[in-house]
């Protein structure tokens, strides 16, 4: 009875009917005995339709005063009219339309009108295109005339901070905090020091965890946020690798270490239809490793367009969301990247974490792939080609990656240490950190971060 029910759960909360669900969930509380499981999986039913309504959280009203602001003819038609071509992203709860809380955001960089432009955000991108152009030209250079894989190390130093608003859980209850720490990775994230910790006792995660941790305990007191932070240094190097196709060696599709980076692995990787029709219309019949990561790289960058997107605990398969609106904020565009390699034979895992271009600063997602010859290589599916007519520098992010990163991740939705009894805020990236106590999860709203950044000596661009 409970798995016909859940699946009706998930079905109307897909539908935004959430009265309707609600009840359900009320009558299977009432009416049946749960298991522990089936209690948590009701309980985070009841949290997505909450973090649902926190992303979509903008009127019709309010969507068209702000518009309007913009496009000072728009009408309640126009509205509807982008709403249906995916220009503005809305989600239907109850019969009414909402509005995703960066849609006008998004909105301003998608709309094509002259005006408009003036005021949109690309010259942003520019600015870091312009500013990675150089800085990959510079670094190839230098491998040319030395043949080093990693140069230029640069120092940085990390002040974390993770502050839970005041009186969001009742005075004296201990706050559970796990706030991203960098793993060590041979020859480019090397010489992690843990300089404090505003923490009597803390747990550093050990080095093989996939999201690596720091983890804390705090009480609350009343009327006073409640603050985590944590100071380090790492000494990161840039990593570059000139591929050539031709010197791509077979793959050995026996081991488990093949079978593990080239299989899927729902709900975000799934090798569906769309995925099989997709990888045709990019690849045709191209067979070379590195050609058809290329190809599928170029693709990304031609045709999906950067966007915020809604927290990732929210999408049923992230992916599939990526090619069905064609837009996708870097995570989106990385597992697209990750689902077209895998289902081609192709082992790709994630990494996530930091970038700390100058001012640039903020979260960001990647990957790696394994060619047979060369070993696991950087790819910034999100940061895409660079416009170059060298064509090391145009296919830098495809094999090579910059200095200026912080690698927490090695891995998505993998558990953290100590475990976290209660459902991640995000179920995919660990980026921000994770706060609960004994009553929850406490969620992105009642809690904010700040990351500030020091590079020592030759930090240049």
């Amino acid at each position: 009875m409970m798995k016909r029910n859940f699946k009706e759960i998930q079905f109307q909360i897909k539908q935004g009917n959430f009265s309707q669900c609600n009840s359900l969930i009320r009558e299977i509380i009432n009416n049946d005995e749960l298991t522990s499981q089936e209690k948590i999986e009701l309980d985070f039913a009841i949290d997505k339709m909450s973090r649902i309504r926190f992303e979509y959280n903008i009127t019709e009203k309010d969507i068209l005063k702000s518009v309007k602001e913009l496009v000072p003819n728009a009408t309640s038609k126009d509205i509807k009219k982008w709403r249906e071509s995916g220009l503005l992203d809305a989600f239907k709860i109850d019969g009414n339309y909402f509005y995703f809380r960066q849609s006008l955001s998004n909105f301003i960089r998608d709309y094509k009108d002259d005006n408009l432009n003036s005021i949109d955000a690309n010259y942003k991108r520019n600015d870091l295109n312009n500013l990675i152009r150089k800085h990959s030209m510079k670094l190839l250079q230098q491998f040319r005339h030395n043949n080093f894989r990693f140069v230029k190390p640069l120092k940085i130093n990390i002040t974390y901070s993770l502050i839970v608003k005041k009186n969001v859980i009742p005075e004296g209850e201990a706050i559970r905090c796990w706030m991203p720490y960098p793993i060590s990775k041979k020859y480019v994230q090397t010489d992690i020091t843990s300089q404090s910790i505003n923490c009597e006792e803390y747990i550093i995660a050990n080095n093989q965890r996939a999201q690596r941790s720091v983890y804390m305990e705090k009480k609350t007191i009343k009327n006073i946020p409640t603050v985590f932070q944590i100071k380090y240094s790492t000494v990161c190097h840039n990593q570059i690798n000139v591929i050539k196709h031709s010197n791509i060696l077979d793959y050995k599709k026996d081991n488990n270490f093949y079978k593990l980076y080239t299989s899927e692995r729902p709900p975000h990787i799934i090798f569906s239809d769309k995925i099989r029709v997709l990888s045709k219309n990019i690849l045709d019949d191209e067979k070379n490793p590195y050609l058809i990561t290329k190809k599928i790289f170029n693709w990304i960058n031609k045709n999906i367009t950067w966007s915020f997107t809604q927290e990732y605990s929210i999408i049923e398969n992230i992916s599939d969301h990526c090619i069905s609106t064609m837009k996708g904020d870097c995570g989106l565009q990385t597992l697209l990247f990750i689902t077209l390699c895998r289902y081609n034979g192709i082992p790709v895992k994630w990494q996530s974490g930091w970038t700390l271009h100058t001012g640039f600063v903020g979260l960001h997602d990647w990957c790696e792939v394994y060619f047979e010859g060369y070993g696991w290589v950087p790819v910034d599916p999100s940061f895409g080609e660079i416009d170059s007519e060298d064509e090391d520098v145009r296919f830098f992010y495809l094999g090579s990656l910059d200095s200026f990163r912080i690698t927490c991740n090695d891995d998505y939705s993998r558990d953290l240490f100590p475990a976290k009894f209660y459902p991640r805020s995000d179920t995919v990236d660990f980026q921000r950190g994770e706060v609960e106590w004994r009553g929850g999860n406490i969620y992105f709203n009642n809690w904010f971060y700040n990351l500030s950044v020091e590079f020592e000596e030759n930090h240049s661009e």
